[in-house]
């Protein structure tokens, strides 16, 4: 089962492929980075999606009176694992001599999650905040995008079959519904948690269902719109809201919610109004522009780890020359996957159903067995053996050694059945339970700060026995103490009084003297004995 060609969706595929290649490569000129809303780019891909899921499984409906999950699940399968399974197996081929243990186990974890397609999860789960430099060097974090489509092919075909069983008219409105409900939500999800928002499945299904809903409103009136007056300039319009959003709308702003209505209304028009006689379809028609989208996917599918193990080998300085090379690589990979890797596996002459999941199915285990191994070795760390001659015994880790770095006051902590240390925040542990020992007659030394103040408190009391005449304690603080981080510590001292207001001063960032010597005074307060 096939619907009609429609070039100008692969122009559409282009912008929004494109636009994300260049977001990634993390440009700023005087400042301002260039494409600020290229992370849009997904959002097209999904409106697109949307509209061509719904276009296949209403076509099969209609003219055979049944839908198969099990065809329709292959045709995804052949879509998408295939060139999936090259990236994956590339990037482990790189990612042993390029990552450190810690980062490695990370890899293994993300690529179990990447085949299940419960990527968006794991991110979740991981803390990853999208648009976060420590993402840029995550090989495979974007993959959530089609964890994301993929949790809605799950759902989506057999709630769409069952309504088109059962209701006869007035689908596209309750359609137009679910869309104005889900936007509202995803509003309400942004505003609340972000991450929550952005990597999962309810807050974007109403981007998939405008492509779905349009999809189902022009099969039933294929003419819809097109009598209008001003029909022929929609698409210009459409362009417009695109190309504006992707250059206005941060990635902070209301997204996904509304900050996302241009791009993904944008897309609708364009694909409802496209017309060969009008320019903008002409330009999308392009040959240029039908090349890069169709082996978008590939492209899509490749740059994320092109350009995270080149940040990672430049140290993450890279510069004009090297953002060349990694566009280059990635057109050159994306090329050869689409024609070596995707066209065969779509072609159901060429590789056969059995074929196709005996050969799916073996790479998936394989890359499962492989990440596992990876995993129960803990990221492989021998492979820095050879750095011993030279260096003597130490670990290149950086995350290794961070997480080390806070075992000593977390051994505290525990002891005390308290929580563990913060870099920045006092835990319960720093300011409740006093370490002193206020009976002894010793010097009471508190360190305050940040993660610095965790280091230079390690050094003091791994060697005190050096020190018997001192005690030692930390407090996790911000490098500018808030008045809200002494409030609690000391209630007698009178912050009001010099306190200027922190919405008027960048958030409390404060060098009246005045005001530090009261803080300071509080901590002495507070440990005093």
């Amino acid at each position: 089962m096939s619907i009609r060609y429609r070039p100008e969706i692969d122009g559409l595929r282009a912008v929004a492929v494109g636009s994300v290649l260049i977001y990634h490569l993390d440009l700023y000129v005087a400042g301002q980075k260039i494409l600020q809303g290229g992370f849009l780019g997904v959002d097209i891909f999904f409106v697109i999606s949307g509209f061509l899921i719904a276009s296949l499984i209403r076509k099969e409906y209609v003219e055979t009176g049944r839908f198969s999950l099990l065809d329709f699940y292959e045709r995804r399968a052949r879509r998408l694992l295939p060139a999936l399974f090259v990236v994956i197996a590339a990037a482990y081929i790189a990612a042993p001599a390029i990552l450190v243990p810690t980062s490695m186990e990370k890899f293994a974890e993300s690529v179990l999650a990447s085949v299940g397609f419960v990527s968006n999860i794991y991110w979740l789960f991981k803390s990853q905040v999208y648009g976060a430099h420590s993402g840029l060097v995550e090989p495979m974090l974007h993959t959530w995008s089609l964890a994301v489509e993929e949790q809605f092919y799950i759902v989506f075909p057999l709630v769409y079959i069952f309504v088109l069983c059962r209701v006869q008219r007035g689908l596209a409105w309750i359609g137009l519904g679910a869309i104005a409900a889900g936007l509202v939500l995803a509003e309400v999800l942004t505003r609340t948690d972000f991450s929550f928002s952005f990597y999962m499945l309810f807050s974007r299904i109403w981007e998939l269902l405008c492509g779905a809903v349009l999809a189902h409103a022009l099969a039933v009136r294929p003419d819809l719109g097109r009598g209008l007056a001003f029909a022929r300039a929609m698409p210009g319009l459409g362009l417009a809201l695109i190309v504006g959003s992707l250059f206005v709308v941060p990635l902070n702003w209301n997204h996904p919610g509304l900050g996302t209505v241009g791009a993904v209304l944008g897309t609708v028009l364009i694909i409802w109004f496209a017309d060969p006689k009008e320019i903008v379809t002409r330009f999308l028609t392009w040959r240029v522009m039908l090349g890069i989208g169709l082996i978008s996917y590939s492209l899509y599918l490749w740059h994320y780890p092109i350009y995270a193990f080149g940040r990672l080998l430049r140290l993450m300085d890279p510069g004009p020359v090297d953002y060349l090379i990694w566009l280059v690589l990635t057109f050159a990979a994306a090329t050869i996957t689409y024609f070596v890797v995707e066209r065969p596996f779509r072609d159901r002459t060429a590789m056969p159903r059995l074929r196709l999941a005996g050969s799916l199915g073996v790479t998936a285990l394989a890359i499962a067995v492989l990440s596992s191994f990876v995993l129960t070795r803990q990221g492989l760390p021998e492979r820095f053996a050879w750095l011993t001659p030279y260096y003597g015994i130490i670990d290149p880790d950086n995350q290794f050694l961070k997480t080390q770095s806070w075992d000593l006051l977390e051994a505290l902590a525990a002891d005390a059945y308290l929580e563990r240390s913060e870099a920045h925040e006092p835990s319960t542990f720093e300011k409740d339970h006093l370490w002193f020992d206020l009976a002894e007659p010793s010097h009471k030394v508190l360190i305050v700060g940040n993660s610095h103040s965790k280091d230079l408190f390690n050094a003091l009391y791994l060697e005190r026995a050096r020190f018997p005449e001192f005690q030692f304690a930390r407090l996790g603080l911000h490098n500018m103490i808030w008045p809200e981080q002494v409030f609690p510590l000391q209630r007698d001292v009178d912050f009001d009084a010099a306190e200027p207001d922190r919405a008027s001063d960048g958030g409390g960032k404060t060098g009246d003297p005045d005001v530090e010597h009261h803080r300071i005074r509080g901590l002495r307060r507070l440990y005093a004995g």
